[in-house]
C-alpha cells in the first residue's frame, strides 16, 4: 500500500466517529420522533454513548428543523471530546434549539420529567440526573462542569419514625445563567433574569429576590448585585472589548 492510501486511511479512522454519529443520529430520531419529525433529522448526537432509550422524547416547538437539537459537540476542547452519554427511562421534552456540549452525560428516571426551554446551552461537562421534575424555562446557559439533580439518592430516617423524602423539584427560570461548577440541587427555584456565580450551591426557593439578581455562594447564598442579567440572544453580551 502506498503511502497517499495509507494518509487516506488513516484520515478515515481518525473520523470513524463521524460515522458513527450519523448513524446513532438517524436511529435515534426515528427511535423517539413521528416520521414528519425524524425525518428532517432535529436531532444531532456526537460520539453518543447509550445506556437506556426508553421512556419518551417530545419535540415541542412549532419549528422542527435539521440540527436544532445539538448534543455532545466539542465546545470546550480543555474537556474531553467524549461526546454524551444518554440514559432515558422517562420523559425529556425539547421546547425549542438546544446545544449541549462535549463530555456530558444526562440521566431521567423512569418517573423522570425533564425540561428543556428553547434556547438551552451548556458548553461541557453537563451532569444531569433528573429522577423526579427538572425544568429550564428559555434561553437557559450553563458553563462548564455543572451538576443538576433533582434527588438525593438516598432517604435518611427519622428518628420518631418514617423517611425523608429525599427527592424534589428543580425549577430554573428564563435567561438564567450558570457560571462553572455550580451544584444545583433538589428544592431549587430560580427567579428569571437570574445569574449564579461560579462554585455556589442551590438547593432552595430563590424567588423571594427578585429578577435581574446575581447569586453568589460565600458561607451562605447572597446577592451580589441587582439589576444585571445574560442575555445569549444579544451578540454584544458575547463581545469582549
Amino acid at each position: 500500500m502506498n503511502i497517499a492510501k495509507m494518509v487516506f486511511f488513516s484520515k478515515i479512522w481518525e473520523k470513524k466517529w463521524v460515522m458513527r454519529s450519523i448513524l446513532h443520529s438517524v436511529y435515534f430520531n426515528f427511535h423517539y420522533l413521528p416520521f414528519s419529525q425524524a425525518i428532517r433529522p432535529p436531532m444531532i448526537l456526537y460520539k453518543p454513548s447509550f445506556v437506556k432509550l426508553h421512556g419518551k422524547l417530545l419535540i415541542k416547538s412549532s419549528k422542527i428543523k435539521m440540527g436544532m437539537i445539538k448534543m455532545g459537540r466539542n465546545r470546550v476542547p480543555f474537556y474531553p471530546n467524549t461526546g454524551i452519554l444518554l440514559n432515558i427511562d422517562g420523559i425529556v421534552e425539547f421546547q425549542g434549539e438546544c446545544d449541549i456540549g462535549n463530555d456530558s452525560k444526562i440521566s431521567v428516571g423512569r418517573n423522570g420529567m425533564l425540561v428543556f426551554g428553547k434556547g438551552f446551552s451548556a458548553t461541557s461537562s453537563l451532569k444531569l440526573c433528573c429522577l423526579n421534575n427538572i425544568s429550564f424555562s428559555d434561553y437557559v446557559t450553563v458553563g462548564w462542569d455543572c451538576i443538576f439533580m433533582d434527588s438525593d439518592f438516598h432517604r435518611l430516617k427519622k428518628l420518631d419514625g418514617g423517611y425523608t423524602s429525599g427527592m424534589g423539584v428543580v425549577s430554573i427560570g428564563k435567561y438564567n445563567w450558570f457560571a462553572c461548577r455550580n451544584t444545583v440541587l433538589k428544592n431549587t427555584v430560580t427567579p428569571d433574569y437570574c445569574t449564579v456565580s461560579s462554585h455556589s450551591i442551590l438547593n432552595k426557593n430563590y424567588l423571594e429576590y427578585g429578577s435581574y439578581i446575581v447569586l453568589g455562594m460565600d458561607d451562605k447564598i447572597i446577592v451580589k448585585s441587582k439589576a444585571l442579567f445574560y442575555d445569549p440572544t444579544d451578540d454584544n453580551s458575547n463581545k469582549f472589548f
